[in-house]
């Protein structure tokens, strides 16, 4: 099984709001991480460069492991269009499944690869599923509430389904959060529920770091859980104290390896 991992990545000055590089700490760890752990996964980061046209006279660069996409950071439509592009730019890559995934989720993809390998998934899931229930991110009113979509730090398509975004992307919500969006084109283009792996495999990181004990415990308890996905944002949206984040991302990390 071939895997093809996107990972949606921006600067950290991008908000003003997000500790001083927060998000390029967390690439650093995670490139490392992927780069060692699997040689059927293909990882790459995906960002936005204003000079990427300019510089290389293209529209998008690769450089080592980051995608360069020509164009500004955007949250409504930048991550869903540099999402979409990645796909096209990248789909030439052989793979079985795509995972798009975000900078502060880590993945285990040996234990992935052994639940796709006996739970397979045939068009589209995640790690976890979302009823969409509430207003934000481009959604006004309740017309697209009840769409059972894919959570954006674990989203996993097939092939085909990739296929599909690429080749019917003039009809996908520009309007309207990634992960949302691409949850509303495939309910209403193919009528398909979402598959998502057993909620057990999924763990949201909690603050653990305070001191040596607290890590210790949190280490004790994941050992006996088979968990796939770590979603690290303990403090919710609205605070954005990434640097504990990328603090305890580092913890993980190093207890995977």
């Amino acid at each position: 099984m071939k895997i093809l991992h996107i990972i949606i990545y921006s600067n950290s000055k991008y908000s003003e709001k997000i500790d001083n590089n927060a998000y390029e700490n967390m690439q650093k760890s995670l490139s490392n991480y992927y780069k060692k752990v699997n040689n059927k996964v293909t990882t790459y980061f995906v960002k936005y460069n204003e000079n990427v046209k300019k510089i290389y006279n293209t529209d998008y660069h690769i450089q080592d492991d980051i995608l360069f996409i020509d164009g500004k950071e955007t949250s409504i439509p930048g991550i869903l269009d540099k999402t979409l592009l990645a796909f096209k730019y990248l789909n030439d890559i052989h793979y079985d499944y795509l995972i798009r995934s975000n900078i502060s989720t880590i993945i285990d993809f040996d234990k992935l690869i052994n639940y796709l390998s006996i739970n397979p998934i045939n068009y589209y899931g995640s790690g976890k599923l979302v009823d969409l229930q509430w207003n934000g991110g481009g959604i006004n009113d309740s017309t697209w509430y009840g769409t059972i979509f894919a959570s954006g730090t674990s989203i996993i398509f097939t092939k085909e389904a990739i296929n599909d975004i690429i080749n019917n992307d003039n009809i996908i919500r520009r309007d309207i959060i990634d992960d949302v969006s691409l949850g509303i084109f495939i309910r209403e283009y193919k009528n398909i529920e979402p598959s998502q792996v057993n909620s057990k495999h999924f763990c949201e990181v909690p603050f653990f770091n305070k001191d040596e004990q607290s890590i210790n415990n949190f280490i004790n308890d994941i050992k006996n859980r088979d968990i796939i996905f770590y979603r690290n944002k303990c403090f919710g949206i609205m605070v954005k104290n990434r640097d504990i984040d990328y603090k305890q991302m580092e913890i993980i990390i190093k207890y995977l390896r």
